[in-house]
Protein backbone atom coordinates (compact mmCIF):
# COMPACT_ATOMS: atom_id res chain seq x y z
CA UNK A 1 0.00 0.00 0.00
CA UNK A 2 1.55 3.06 -0.91
CA UNK A 3 1.43 7.05 0.09
CA UNK A 4 0.62 9.96 -1.61
CA UNK A 5 3.10 10.94 -4.26
CA UNK A 6 4.78 13.23 -1.80
CA UNK A 7 6.70 11.08 -0.26
CA UNK A 8 8.70 10.24 -3.76
CA UNK A 9 9.43 13.62 -3.74
CA UNK A 10 11.55 13.59 -0.95
CA UNK A 11 13.46 10.84 -1.82
CA UNK A 12 11.56 7.67 0.13
CA UNK A 13 9.23 5.22 -1.11
CA UNK A 14 6.61 3.62 1.48
CA UNK A 15 5.29 0.74 1.71
CA UNK A 16 3.95 -0.07 5.25
CA UNK A 17 6.88 -2.18 6.24
CA UNK A 18 9.45 -0.77 4.62
CA UNK A 19 10.82 2.98 4.36
CA UNK A 20 13.94 2.72 1.35
CA UNK A 21 15.90 5.80 0.25
CA UNK A 22 16.94 6.03 -3.18
CA UNK A 23 20.16 6.22 -4.30
CA UNK A 24 20.20 10.09 -5.11
CA UNK A 25 19.21 10.55 -1.77
CA UNK A 26 21.91 8.32 -0.23
CA UNK A 27 24.84 10.07 -2.38
CA UNK A 28 23.06 13.90 -0.77
CA UNK A 29 23.09 12.26 2.47
CA UNK A 30 26.60 11.71 1.94
CA UNK A 31 27.42 14.97 0.53
CA UNK A 32 25.89 16.31 3.95
CA UNK A 33 27.87 14.19 5.94
CA UNK A 34 30.90 14.84 4.46
CA UNK A 35 30.22 19.13 4.69
CA UNK A 36 29.27 18.56 7.96
CA UNK A 37 32.71 16.89 8.77
CA UNK A 38 34.44 19.53 7.12
CA UNK A 39 35.55 17.05 4.23
CA UNK A 40 35.12 17.09 0.63
CA UNK A 41 34.99 12.61 0.46
CA UNK A 42 34.22 10.82 3.91
CA UNK A 43 34.01 7.36 2.72
CA UNK A 44 31.15 5.41 3.18
CA UNK A 45 30.06 2.10 2.28
CA UNK A 46 26.67 0.64 1.34
CA UNK A 47 25.67 -2.54 2.19
CA UNK A 48 22.72 -5.09 2.84
CA UNK A 49 20.90 -5.18 6.10
CA UNK A 50 19.07 -8.91 6.72
CA UNK A 51 16.15 -7.66 6.05
CA UNK A 52 17.44 -6.22 2.23
CA UNK A 53 17.57 -2.65 3.26
CA UNK A 54 20.28 -0.39 2.44
CA UNK A 55 22.58 0.82 5.36
CA UNK A 56 25.56 3.06 5.08
CA UNK A 57 28.80 2.75 7.32
CA UNK A 58 30.60 5.25 8.01
CA UNK A 59 34.33 5.75 8.22
CA UNK A 60 36.53 8.39 9.83
CA UNK A 61 39.25 9.59 7.46
CA UNK A 62 42.07 9.89 9.40
CA UNK A 63 42.63 10.78 13.64
CA UNK A 64 41.06 13.92 13.49
CA UNK A 65 38.24 12.96 12.06
CA UNK A 66 37.93 10.10 14.96
CA UNK A 67 38.64 12.53 17.68
CA UNK A 68 36.18 15.17 16.68
CA UNK A 69 33.48 11.97 15.89
CA UNK A 70 34.06 10.70 19.39
CA UNK A 71 34.06 14.39 20.69
CA UNK A 72 30.49 14.72 19.10
CA UNK A 73 29.50 11.71 20.35
CA UNK A 74 30.66 11.96 23.95
CA UNK A 75 28.71 15.83 24.06
CA UNK A 76 25.39 14.39 22.57
CA UNK A 77 25.61 11.55 25.25
CA UNK A 78 26.34 14.23 28.16
CA UNK A 79 23.63 16.63 27.09
CA UNK A 80 20.70 14.55 27.21
CA UNK A 81 21.38 13.91 31.31
CA UNK A 82 22.33 17.96 31.83
CA UNK A 83 18.90 18.94 30.26
CA UNK A 84 16.66 16.68 32.01
CA UNK A 85 18.63 17.48 35.74
CA UNK A 86 17.99 21.35 34.45
CA UNK A 87 14.67 20.68 33.88
CA UNK A 88 14.23 18.67 37.14
CA UNK A 89 16.12 21.20 38.69
CA UNK A 90 13.85 24.02 37.35
CA UNK A 91 10.12 22.84 37.92
CA UNK A 92 11.16 21.80 41.26
CA UNK A 93 13.70 23.56 43.39
CA UNK A 94 14.34 26.24 40.91
CA UNK A 95 10.25 27.29 41.76
CA UNK A 96 9.65 27.54 38.19
CA UNK A 97 6.58 25.30 37.57
CA UNK A 98 5.65 26.47 33.87
CA UNK A 99 6.57 23.17 31.99
CA UNK A 100 4.54 24.26 28.91
CA UNK A 101 6.76 27.50 28.97
CA UNK A 102 9.72 25.45 29.27
CA UNK A 103 8.74 23.22 25.79
CA UNK A 104 7.67 25.86 24.27
CA UNK A 105 11.23 27.70 24.62
CA UNK A 106 13.16 24.65 23.70
CA UNK A 107 11.07 23.91 20.51
CA UNK A 108 11.49 27.51 19.50
CA UNK A 109 15.37 27.47 20.22
CA UNK A 110 15.27 24.44 17.92
CA UNK A 111 13.31 26.12 15.26
CA UNK A 112 15.97 28.73 15.84
CA UNK A 113 18.65 27.62 15.57
CA UNK A 114 18.04 25.00 12.66
CA UNK A 115 16.99 28.01 10.46
CA UNK A 116 20.30 29.60 11.41
CA UNK A 117 22.09 26.76 10.52
CA UNK A 118 19.83 25.41 6.66
CA UNK A 119 18.62 29.17 5.71
CA UNK A 120 21.07 31.41 7.14
CA UNK A 121 24.61 30.07 7.14
CA UNK A 122 24.18 27.14 5.09
CA UNK A 123 25.95 24.53 6.41
CA UNK A 124 23.86 21.59 6.41
CA UNK A 125 22.07 22.32 2.88
CA UNK A 126 18.60 22.27 2.47
CA UNK A 127 17.81 18.99 0.71
CA UNK A 128 13.81 18.52 -0.08
CA UNK A 129 11.10 21.32 -0.97
CA UNK A 130 7.28 20.44 0.75
CA UNK A 131 4.17 21.59 -0.52
CA UNK A 132 2.25 23.01 2.39
CA UNK A 133 -0.74 20.22 1.47
CA UNK A 134 1.96 17.38 2.59
CA UNK A 135 3.53 19.76 5.69
CA UNK A 136 0.26 20.46 7.59
CA UNK A 137 -0.71 16.63 6.95
CA UNK A 138 2.07 15.06 7.81
CA UNK A 139 5.22 17.33 9.62
CA UNK A 140 2.62 19.36 11.48
CA UNK A 141 0.62 16.48 12.63
CA UNK A 142 3.78 15.08 13.96
CA UNK A 143 4.84 18.27 15.46
CA UNK A 144 1.68 18.49 17.38
CA UNK A 145 2.05 14.74 18.91
CA UNK A 146 5.69 15.55 19.67
CA UNK A 147 4.62 18.83 21.37
CA UNK A 148 1.88 16.75 23.80
CA UNK A 149 4.70 14.35 24.43
CA UNK A 150 7.24 17.25 25.56
CA UNK A 151 4.68 19.08 27.71
CA UNK A 152 3.30 15.95 29.07
CA UNK A 153 6.97 14.57 29.71
CA UNK A 154 7.88 18.18 31.45
CA UNK A 155 5.47 18.33 33.71
CA UNK A 156 5.68 14.57 34.89
CA UNK A 157 9.00 16.38 36.79
CA UNK A 158 6.66 18.13 38.75
CA UNK A 159 4.97 15.05 40.52
CA UNK A 160 7.67 11.97 39.53
CA UNK A 161 10.99 11.64 41.38
CA UNK A 162 14.24 11.62 38.16
CA UNK A 163 14.85 7.92 39.45
CA UNK A 164 10.89 6.96 38.12
CA UNK A 165 10.62 8.82 35.38
CA UNK A 166 14.08 7.29 34.06
CA UNK A 167 12.31 4.02 34.33
CA UNK A 168 9.29 5.31 32.55
CA UNK A 169 11.80 5.86 29.82
CA UNK A 170 13.34 2.64 29.38
CA UNK A 171 9.36 1.51 29.15
CA UNK A 172 9.22 3.53 25.85
CA UNK A 173 10.40 0.63 23.51
CA UNK A 174 7.80 -1.79 25.09
CA UNK A 175 4.91 0.94 23.89
CA UNK A 176 6.03 1.56 20.64
CA UNK A 177 6.31 -2.21 19.54
CA UNK A 178 2.46 -2.71 21.37
CA UNK A 179 1.23 0.79 19.15
CA UNK A 180 3.30 -0.54 16.00
CA UNK A 181 1.20 -4.16 15.87
CA UNK A 182 -2.41 -2.44 17.32
CA UNK A 183 -1.94 0.07 14.03
CA UNK A 184 -1.29 -3.36 11.46
CA UNK A 185 2.62 -2.66 11.00
CA UNK A 186 5.20 -5.59 10.50
CA UNK A 187 5.34 -7.37 13.55
CA UNK A 188 8.17 -7.15 15.48
CA UNK A 189 10.77 -9.42 14.79
CA UNK A 190 12.22 -11.79 17.50
CA UNK A 191 15.61 -10.76 17.34
CA UNK A 192 14.05 -7.24 18.14
CA UNK A 193 11.29 -8.55 20.74
CA UNK A 194 14.69 -10.30 22.73
CA UNK A 195 16.54 -6.82 22.87
CA UNK A 196 13.69 -5.29 24.43
CA UNK A 197 13.05 -7.53 26.80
Amino acid sequence: MGRPNELESVGLTADRDDVDLHAADLDSHADSHALLAGTSGASSNREKADDGARIEIWRCNGAAEALTTAAVCILYTLVGPMLIFTNKWLLSKGGFPYPLLITTLSQFSSAAISFVIVRVLGIVPLQHKLSWQFYIWNIATLGCALAITLCLGNSSYLFLSMAFIEILKGFAPVVTMLVQVLFGYAWPKPSHVAVVA
